[in-house]
């Protein structure tokens, strides 16, 4: 995977934009909602609309930047002994997935982070969905794996870790569709960059 800054973005400064989810029969539809107008300042053009993003079929997550986030997440830990939450978010021109770190509290359980509201200026931004996030968490007792996942649709991973175990770590992914939580596979969420990227080297190697 390219580790490039470039698929990482500041939440603080991009316009970022809620989605929503719909389930169907191969496929997910990815749906933005609608943006709100933004504030017209005195002698700008009182016919300007935000225009409206067209809905998609929901892409794969990367597996390496899903391997990126979770080796950034256990040395955070190691580091701090505290948890880290990221949000995944996609790039709606070339609909490309990026992560945003947000502003957040970090405690040894878990992490609160705030979803930035500043709005998407169309002249001066892409625009990024805000499709998902990934965190760490230490589930408590009685507490599942699902009842981490945000109330926001899009895909959530969760990072569960076993400090007091030699337990090692888990990886949890949900797909929340219209306010919806359902457990999804690696298969129906990631796609796997090492065997493609195995199969284009392959008329290059000679297996002795």
């Amino acid at each position: 995977m390219n580790t490039n800054k470039s698929f990482i973005v500041d939440p603080s400064t991009a316009g970022l934009v809620p989605i929503e989810l719909h389930m169907g029969d191969q496929s997910i539809l990815l749906v933005p909602k609608p943006i709100a107008e933004p504030e017209r300042e005195e002698g700008q053009d009182s016919d300007r609309r935000p225009p409206l993003l067209e809905s998609f079929e929901l892409p794969k997550l990367p597996s390496g930047l899903i391997d990126w986030l979770t080796t950034l997440s256990h040395q955070f830990w190691a580091t701090h002994h505290r948890c880290l939450a990221s949000l995944l978010l996609l790039e709606a021109g070339p609909r490309t997935w990026a992560i945003g770190i947000p502003n957040q509290r970090c405690s040894s359980d878990s992490s609160c982070w705030t979803i930035p509201q500043r709005a998407w200026q169309p002249d001066l931004q892409e625009p990024f969905l805000l499709a998902g996030s990934f965190q760490i968490r230490i589930l408590g007792k009685g507490e599942a794996a699902i009842d981490a996942v945000p109330p926001l649709d899009g895909v959530h991973l969760i990072l569960q870790l076993h400090p007091k175990s030699q337990q090692q770590a888990t990886i949890w992914s949900f797909v929340r569709c219209a306010g919806q939580v359902q457990q999804a596979s690696r298969e129906q969420t990631l796609e796997d960059q090492t065997q493609a990227a195995l199969e284009a080297c392959r008329p290059r190697l000679t297996l002795l």
